[in-house]
């Protein structure tokens, strides 16, 4: 169907411009981004629970980006577009996540709803799994070494429960870190 083809034809094009600025120019993704946009990206960690980081903010984007992308190179395997409600487009992203200066990797997946704008489409809502690998690499490493510019970004870890559990699934635990970065939303 025509709808199809424009959500193929811009799914094609985003994914080519966002994952190629993501592994050369990191500095520059926050630029896919809005005023009204959020991220949030969660990490299973080697006990199974999970670690979730949320921006909402672009300058807690252009962080949160930096910090997870400056070292990591990205490899699709795959891209589903479905058109979606106003014309917006939603794209599910699964690949792989290498770390640039040694042998680590982890899988990922991305869920992005492009949100069509006057001329083009930015990233309304983002949100990222990296999943599991038998690997010391965290991606999501707030605690680690601090780079000269502090970070801030919601920091929770959910610890997953059986179905069966739900009712007894305990409350998610906060740390909050400061941004100091401002930023200039340009529209891909």
């Amino acid at each position: 169907t025509p709808g199809d083809s424009h959500a193929n034809h811009v799914a094609k094009e985003f994914t080519r411009l966002y994952y190629h600025i993501l592994n050369d120019n990191p500095e520059y993704l926050h630029q896919f981004y809005g005023q009204s946009s959020s991220v949030t990206v969660s990490e299973t960690q080697e006990d199974g629970s999970n670690l979730t980081v949320r921006a909402d903010t672009l300058d807690l984007i252009k962080a949160l980006t930096l910090r997870m992308f400056a070292e990591v190179r990205v490899t699709l395997t795959n891209c589903t577009p479905q058109t979606s409600l106003g014309g917006s487009i939603q794209l599910m992203v699964s690949g792989v996540m290498h770390q640039k200066n040694c042998d680590e990797e982890r899988l990922f997946t991305q869920a992005l709803l492009l949100a069509k704008q006057d001329q083009g489409y930015y990233v309304l809502n983002d949100t990222v799994h990296v999943h599991s690998r038998s690997s010391s690499w965290k991606v999501l490493n707030f605690r680690g070494e601090e780079s000269a510019q502090e970070t801030t970004a919601e920091v929770t870890k959910d610890v997953p429960t059986p179905p069966q559990e739900l009712e007894a699934q305990k409350e998610t635990t906060e740390e909050t870190q400061e941004i100091t970065e401002p930023t200039s939303p340009i529209k891909a």
